[in-house]
């Protein structure tokens, strides 16, 4: 009866079926087999489907363009490393940054403006080597303390401000909440509020985490390496009314990012507790939760009181959305099946050995732990009965939830400096650079590919021959050997492996759909490992290499168990000697350790990790505080 229906009617039903059974559908017979190769609509579809991407209905196209750009897209391989343009950074970067929708966006080093372009499309490159910084700049008023961007959805850049106030003999500092239209840089006319008063703190530049998905608003403030520990604060805001629909407190160093599972539930790392917390958008703030409805927990640390987690940061790219009214793209990456990424920083069992002596300061391993989106939020249907919306949820052990959708990778190796690095179902990832300059070794940038439609059709049948490395990463254990989990890990989520020629010297990569960013040094300055043996003698261990500019005014915090240190200079003398300032309030070791990178984005300097080498032994200045 089916092959009497007309071809019309015929197309119709087989748009309507999953991919399995198109793929069926043309073993049945010669008839329709025919109608299917012939079909663009299916044709089209079965690309869409292929490639996990979804349609956008606001983009002007046919189809038969659209699927035009789809089956080139679909016999790409990975990073096309022969195209390559140059964009030079007309002014002197801060640690803010980011890169989605199309866009390229840095802070300055004055944190009072931001800087961001349209980055161009492969089709509207020009022939030069280098691309003109063309682009917007946000000035504020008052010092810039991180961003969020939603462009596809809303046209929206929300950036957020840190402000001193004086009362009561007590300075407090106000953080505001300022809503902008990318396309024009000016207030969003959609926003009712465009500045939002956020609440007061204490303590100036906080971490932040933010999100924003439909009409939401996340936004979470923490600090690190405070003395004071305050508490880490969650606000909820509906961004168009500008009404506060959820705040909440939390202890010092629990949360510090979100990752939206669906358009009304988000996800948060918990640091403290080593679990993956799931909370509910309120429609109000009478509705507002207390707690998680649901935990999943990561695996089990080993038992000693100095292991535990520094920090999780976490991303997926891109976030769910009802709408890509702003994009003029025919797709995109399904933000359903989108990657989600977690750096997760462990205080090992390892502690640092100088001459042969080991001392209290203790190594931090990095892994990246990757997971579906999709599977994050079918976690709530496999597990149900772990659900509570009244009392506190009983973690979903890792073994239980954990092994068959996960993949975990030793990140030791690899430049962490920026968590920008997945679009879709893509990861890109860079070495880490022991040193920059004449002798800096080629280093080759790697892709993963989590499409599980992708895996199984390279273990098939792709044999690659362009000069990319192509592999299936089949492998199960997490290389942990014993520093930081109790029992072995496990993780079988399977991807594509993709390696370029080693031919790139970076800092480091990011990526957004279309592109793949690397970020390359300009001035040197050295930051040096020092040994307080008292308050009038100090000797030098070792530097680290950073990316700065001449004129430099650092300052930072040493481990809380080792107190507070500042180094500040101004410049580097020809004979290689820096006069250094050095502040302690007790005689112990002071390094700068792993995660200097998330030190230097509050202070806003262009930072780049460097190799332990020996230096001439500067001039020292010590104070006592």
């Amino acid at each position: 009866m089916l092959l009497h229906l007309p071809p019309e009617i015929l197309t119709q039903v087989v748009l309507l079926l999953p991919l399995k059974s198109i793929v069926v559908c043309k073993q049945v017979n010669h008839y329709i087999r025919s109608l299917i190769l012939d079909s663009v609509e299916i044709r089209y579809l079965v690309q869409l489907l292929l490639l996990e991407l979804v349609e956008n209905p606001h983009c002007s196209l046919s189809i038969h363009e659209r699927l035009s750009i789809l089956e080139k897209r679909n016999r790409s391989k990975g990073i096309d490393a022969r195209l390559r343009k140059r964009i030079r950074i007309p002014f002197q970067k801060s640690g803010i940054y980011d890169l989605t929708g199309g866009i390229y966006l840095l802070g300055d080093a004055t944190r009072t403006s931001l800087h961001y372009m349209h980055l161009p499309d492969k089709v509207d490159l020009s022939n030069d080597e280098e691309i003109e910084w063309r682009g917007k700049e946000v000035r504020m008023e008052h010092t810039i303390i991180d961003m969020g961007l939603n462009v596809y959805e809303h046209d929206l850049l929300a950036v957020i401000t840190m402000c001193a106030q004086t009362a009561l003999q007590r300075n407090l500092f106000d953080i505001r909440l300022h809503l902008y239209k990318v396309s024009t840089a000016l207030p969003h006319p959609e926003a009712q509020r465009p500045v939002i008063s956020v609440t007061q703190v204490e303590w100036d530049r906080p971490a932040l985490g933010i999100e924003i998905v439909g009409n939401n608003l996340v936004l979470i403030l923490a600090y690190s390496d405070n003395n004071h520990k305050p508490d880490d604060r969650m606000f909820i805001y509906d961004w168009k009314s500008g009404v506060l629909k959820m705040s909440f407190r939390a202890p010092y160093q629990t949360y510090s990012g979100l990752i939206f599972v669906t358009q009304d539930v988000f996800m948060t790392p918990n640091s403290n507790n080593a679990t993956f917390e799931y909370w509910r958008v309120p429609k109000e703030q009478s509705d507002a939760p207390t707690r998680p409805f649901f935990i999943l927990a990561l695996p089990e640390l080993c038992p000693e009181d100095n292991v535990g987690i520094d920090t999780i940061e976490c991303r997926a790219e891109p976030n769910p959305t009802s709408s890509f009214r702003h994009s003029p793209k025919p797709f995109h990456p399904d933000p359903y099946h989108a990657i989600a990424i977690f750096n997760i920083s462990i205080r090992s069992r390892e502690f640092r050995i100088i001459h042969n002596i080991p001392h209290p300061i203790q190594l931090a391993r990095q892994f990246f732990l990757f997971v579906h989106r999709s599977s994050l939020a079918e976690c709530l249907d496999r597990f149900d009965n772990y659900i509570s919306y009244h009392d506190d949820p009983s973690p979903v052990p890792y073994d239980d939830w954990g092994q068959d959708i996960c993949r975990w990778i030793p990140a030791d190796g690899y430049s962490s400096q920026w968590i920008t690095k997945t679009s879709g179902q893509k990861c890109v990832l860079f070495p880490e650079m022991g040193h920059f300059g004449l002798n800096a070794s080629s280093e080759s940038i790697t892709m993963l590919d989590f499409n599980q439609t992708e895996v199984a059709r390279v273990l098939a049948d792709w044999v690659d021959e362009s000069d990319e490395k192509i592999i299936i990463n089949e492998g199960q254990k997490l290389d942990d050997y014993g520093q930081c989990f109790l029992n072995d890990v496990y993780g079988q989520l399977r991807f594509k492996k993709c390696e370029t020629a080693p031919s790139f010297i970076y800092s480091g990569v990011m990526m957004d759909e279309q592109r793949v960013i690397g970020t390359q040094v300009g001035d040197r300055v050295h930051c040096f490992y020092v040994k307080a043996d008292s308050y009038t003698e100090f000797r030098v261990v070792g530097v680290k290499l950073f990316t700065m500019r001449d004129k430099l005014h650092w300052q930072t915090e040493a481990y809380p168990m080792f107190g507070r240190a500042m180094l500040e200079t101004k410049s580097t003398p020809e004979d290689g000697k820096i006069n250094i300032v050095v502040e302690v309030p007790k005689p112990r070791i002071i390094a700068l350790s792993k995660t200097y990178s998330r030190v230097h984005k509050h202070t806003g300097k262009d930072d780049s990790p460097g190799m332990l080498v020996a230096v001439p032994r500067p001039t020292w200045k010590p104070t006592r505080t």
